[in-house]
């Protein structure tokens, strides 16, 4: 399994040129609405299946579709969100592919789109690549379900993405309904670097809440404009007002792995990793560190490094199997208790 929003892995049958797409996705709802949506320690621990919502159907070339259930990996009780990840396989004997999951409504205090309708379509081309001479695999990415960033400061957002083939990755914002439903141009006045996916935002107009709608597309080479597949990515921006500098954020620090950082895991062995935060001022702690991750990882809960009042940790444990292969993407990120 390969962790993302929307994600298309293609093979072909031996005995036909019937084409195996696997389909996965990360879906991420809010907590308290349904026991649906519910995850916690225990879910995670045993690998509980939840309902989730909607269907992702097959537009082009299939008809139907299948319910966007999902295996818990991560919550957050402060952001009061859960988040999950699951895979199925479709068959097509078609070159090209379509998924789109529709439906709503998104939170009601959005800046743009309260209460709209939210639609994430996903694509791609399963002709036998010339360069390669393998069919195609889509981008991978994942990111928190809420980012918040401090009102008066300056942020920059890099979206974590990668590329099964090594492709040339870009991010654009998502446009029309098809795209992005009623949340199109919802994370107003940002900047995206679309060769980097990084948003720059100067958080110097309006406090509340914002959608993100993006698109990743992977192409055969850097002067290519014809993308191989498509991938939606969505979330929520939380501008907030807080008195403490922009400068009193926290940071991570080592072991910690650095950002981008990649690390081989062999299979069916026990990864081990701490995370290590610097609550960024004193008199402040580290209220918690969120992750978004692949299935089967453990967290313990957020202990206090002795030696200094500032530096908390979680432990991090994981034994990824023969349907992980490949490159999965662990995103955290630190809340200190100023906020």
């Amino acid at each position: 399994m390969l962790l993302c929003i929307n994600k298309a892995d293609v093979s072909e049958g031996v005995r036909s040129m019937t084409l195996w797409i696997e389909i996965s996705w990360r879906i991420s709802w809010r907590r308290s609405v349904s026991s649906g949506y519910f995850c916690d320690d225990s879910a995670i621990e045993n690998g509980v299946l939840k309902s989730g919502e909607g269907d992702l159907d097959c537009v082009s070339p299939c008809s139907g579709g299948v319910d966007l259930t999902f295996y818990c990996t991560d919550f957050s009780v402060s952001e009061d969100w859960s988040s999950g990840v699951n895979t199925v396989t479709f068959s097509s004997g078609t070159p090209l592919f379509e998924m789109r999951f529709t439906g709503g409504d998104w939170i009601g205090s959005l800046i743009i789109g309260s209460n709209g309708r939210w639609s994430l379509p996903m694509s791609v081309n399963l002709t036998r690549r010339q360069d390669t001479g393998r069919l195609n695999s889509s981008p991978i990415s994942s990111i928190t379900p809420v980012v918040r960033l401090q009102y008066g400061c300056n942020h920059t957002l890099v979206i974590p993405v990668t590329d099964p083939d090594s492709d040339t990755v870009r991010c654009r914002w998502a446009v029309g309904s098809r795209e992005c439903g009623d949340v199109c141009g919802g994370f107003l006045n940002a900047v995206l670097d679309e060769a980097t996916c990084t948003i720059t935002y100067q958080a110097k107009y309006q406090v509340g809440w914002y959608a993100v709608a993006l698109m990743i597309e992977d192409f055969a080479s850097p002067l290519s404009t014809s993308p191989l597949s498509q991938i939606p990515l969505q979330f929520l921006v939380d501008v907030y007002n807080n008195a403490m500098p922009c400068s009193s954020a926290p940071y991570f620090i080592d072991p910690t792995p650095k950002d981008g950082a990649c690390i081989a895991v062999p299979e069916n062995e026990t990864y081990f990793q701490t995370i290590v935060a610097d609550s960024g001022m004193e008199g402040s702690g580290i209220s918690d560190i969120v992750t978004v991750s692949p299935f089967g990882f453990s967290k313990s809960e957020v202990g206090q490094v002795q030696s200094d009042n500032r530096l908390f940790y979680v432990n991090l444990t994981w034994t990824p199997t023969k349907q992980q292969e490949g490159e999965n993407i662990l995103c955290f990120t630190a809340e200190n208790t100023e906020g």
